[in-house]
């Protein structure tokens, strides 16, 4: 629970901060932004990563204690939760394949 918090404060923080340099929040606007800033799309990566449970950050911990308690609880729920766990994690990667990746920034 205190790595999600603190996972996540950071993600909207990183947010707020690229808000804050285009002043809107149209994604079109920020692509290619990652030629300005040079260390804020490495921490949003890393701190994407963490919040996805990937093993070397601390949120990895309790993504197995839940999938463990689901396992015991059946099958059946463990796939939609599966599911949503790869579908998410492939919605956090192409947003910031998006904002950091592309030729124009305007």
């Amino acid at each position: 629970m205190v790595a999600h918090g603190l996972v996540s404060s950071a993600l909207f923080c990183i947010a707020k901060v690229y808000y804050e340099r285009t002043g809107t929040r149209t994604l079109n606007v920020r692509r290619g932004i990652k030629r300005l800033f040079i260390l804020l799309p490495l921490l949003w990566l890393l701190f994407a990563c963490a919040n996805l449970g990937l093993p070397p950050f601390p949120n990895a911990i309790g993504e197995l204690l839940v999938f463990s308690a689901i396992v015991q609880h059946g099958l059946t729920k463990f796939i939609p939760t599966l599911i949503g766990v790869v579908f998410t994690g492939i919605f956090r990667l192409i947003i910031y394949q998006y904002l950091n990746a592309g030729s124009h920034f305007s």
